[in-house]
């Protein structure tokens, strides 16, 4: 999925404060770092790119857990966090020298 697109559908999905990532690391090309409402919005969300074939189960982490949730569109990672997670972790500090807008 091309990263206008997945920017597109992060905000559509209604998640929080999303950044975007250009080349945070040597093994993947970019990353979104987002805040989900709860865990039910990330499930919703995880159900939804599934049925829609944009993702399998194997590119999905921590679905178990749902408060900090790692999907892979090859590409793409896409973190997505409850806040209190994204504060606690603070994956933005890692990787804020790449960051663009979304």
């Amino acid at each position: 999925m091309k990263t206008e697109n997945l920017s597109h559908l992060l905000s559509q999905e209604h998640f929080e404060d999303i950044k975007f990532y250009k080349q945070p690391a040597n093994w993947i090309e970019s990353g979104f770092i987002v805040t989900a409402t709860s865990a039910r919005h990330i499930n919703a969300f995880i159900n939804k790119v599934k049925k829609m074939s944009l993702i399998k189960r194997n590119e999905i982490e921590g679905i178990a857990s749902s408060e900090w949730v790692i999907l892979n569109f090859h590409e793409t990672i896409v973190h997505i966090f409850t806040q209190e997670k994204r504060n606690y972790y603070q994956l933005d500090e890692l990787w804020e020298e790449g960051v663009v807008n979304a």
